[in-house]
């Protein structure tokens, strides 16, 4: 399986285990073995069942190039502010786009600072990544009176939640 060589393994929480060196299937177990250079010198082994395999087969590409980003970035947080408001439903059902708030239903319920969405991506929440966007946050806040609450985002959610 050399479409895994180099990339980097990923666990479930998002946290960078090294980088895969070879993936082999073992007969004798039927499992797939998986073997990766830790950042510690040391080498890892992590063995899987073939669903499992066909799994992290299919996500670890886009997993290894969202990790280079952050790594060679430097990306330490991803803001996103939110008036006040919005806290309640934040809690409840996490950050939504307009296009999911609108599908669950619950768009009436949440006060939307940017209405017109002049990048017309409904579908994506928007964020700031490094620093917060103190320029549009002024302008709600000054123009809109709106109270914004600024939230701190760990980027290894970009590992973890791949949709």
């Amino acid at each position: 399986m050399e479409e895994l060589n180099g990339l980097y393994f990923i666990d479930k929480d998002g946290i960078c285990q090294g980088v895969i060196e070879k993936s082999i299937f073992n007969r004798m177990t039927h499992k797939y073995v998986i073997g990766f250079q830790k950042p510690n010198a040391s080498y890892g082994i992590q063995t899987m069942d073939s669903k499992s395999y066909i799994d992290f087969l299919s996500y670890a590409k886009l997993k290894s190039d969202r990790y280079k980003i952050i790594k060679d970035k430097n990306i330490q947080h991803i803001y996103h502010f939110s008036p006040i408001e919005n806290t309640e439903s934040i809690l409840k059902f996490g950050l939504l786009s307009q296009e999911f708030a609108e599908a669950i239903d619950i768009k009436d319920e949440i006060k939307t600072p940017d209405e017109l969405r002049l990048d017309g991506k409904l579908d994506d929440i928007s964020a700031s990544i490094s620093f917060p966007n103190y320029k549009m946050r002024y302008r709600l806040e000054s123009q809109d009176h709106l109270k914004l609450v600024i939230y701190d985002i760990n980027p290894r959610i970009l590992l973890t939640r791949l949709d």
